[in-house]
């Protein structure tokens, strides 16, 4: 695909050109064309770079402190279960060595199925689903090569399992701990079912640790930062956002996993993975765009200054 506008001016510069002009045009065409593709690769290379150091250096070791806090020695006997553990797995490769056994489930294809049940996911055999099917399967392989790279993991087999989003493919009682990452802001409501599903695949006194984006936070919209920069909070104060998103509260969160689960709260975090009033090192997030201006105009619609400057939640129980 060229650059939007790109190949457009050029036919037009084409036609009203003199004889000969259309192979320069076509050879600059190209020049251009190759110079935009090396930056989206270049691009996607030092993103998925991030994601990887992300995960490497923060995620992973906040969770397993969590957890080594939530279990002590029987950690290393636990069976966990990676509640969506997206198409690179990434969780399941770190957490690997610290626990018994660890699987992972997501309704995308994990990478490990090939390129042609990714697009097939996406759409099959079109110019759209090979498009996204090709760019999803390459970005996780270099996540995971990242991840391996950073986290000196050998690679190697991990047991994740595609499934269809309703009834986990396990027996009752399965698991001694429910994870996942950025995932509980993402399905659809009414969340109770997910919850009895997840308390239905645990262990009476299993623990769950689940990581999810609050959708009033700075960038909590999944429209892209450049909006964020922009105009702070324009999706609070437009009502706007992906609509994949379900925007849900920490109270309402609690409330969808109540019936399944005691001792539940939600601990607040920042984007360095600290949680308030635990970690010195907590950072609200945003504060410097948050002008008092802007503060009485978000409060006027309801939204309090921890709401907006809380990047996510932890939400940690214990199955009853």
């Amino acid at each position: 695909m060229f650059p939007p506008g790109k190949l457009e001016n050029s036919v037009v510069r084409t036609r009203s050109g003199r004889a000969g002009d259309s192979v320069i045009v076509s050879m600059d065409i190209g020049v251009r064309h190759l110079r935009w593709l090396a930056h989206r690769v270049s691009t996607i290379e030092r993103r998925n770079r991030s994601k990887a150091s992300h995960l490497v250096t923060r995620v992973y070791p906040a969770l397993r402190a969590r957890l080594h806090d939530a279990l002590g020695a029987r950690l290393a006997h636990a069976r966990v279960l990676d509640f969506g553990c997206g198409d690179d797995h990434a969780l399941v490769t770190l957490l690997r060595p610290d626990v018994g056994s660890i699987t992972g489930v997501d309704i995308v294809p994990p990478r490990t199925l090939g390129l042609r049940r990714r697009i097939s996911f996406e759409g099959g055999f079109t110019p759209k689903g090979i498009g996204k099917g090709l760019l999803g399967w390459v970005e996780a392989s270099r996540r995971i090569s990242y991840m391996n790279e950073l986290a000196r993991r050998a690679p190697g087999a991990s047991s994740v399992i595609h499934y269809d989003g309703s009834r986990l493919p396990f027996d009752d009682a399965s698991f001694d701990i429910v994870i996942s990452n950025a995932v509980l802001q993402e399905l659809p409501p009414p969340l109770e079912g997910f919850a009895r599903e997840i308390r239905r695949v645990l262990k009476p006194g299993g623990v769950i640790d689940l990581e999810w984006h609050s959708f009033t936070s700075l960038d909590g919209h999944y429209v892209g930062i450049e909006a964020t920069s922009a105009r702070p909070w324009f999706h609070l104060l437009d009502n706007a956002g992906d609509d994949k998103l379900n925007r849900h509260t920490p109270a309402e969160m609690a409330e969808a996993f109540a019936p399944y689960f005691e001792g539940l709260d939600n601990l607040p975090h920042d984007r360095k993975l600290r949680i308030r009033g635990r970690d010195p090192a907590y950072e609200p997030e945003g504060v410097e765009l948050l002008s008092p201006d802007l503060l009485e105009q978000l409060e006027q619609l309801g939204f309090t200054y921890d709401a907006l400057t809380t990047r996510g939640y932890f939400l940690v129980g214990r199955a009853r």
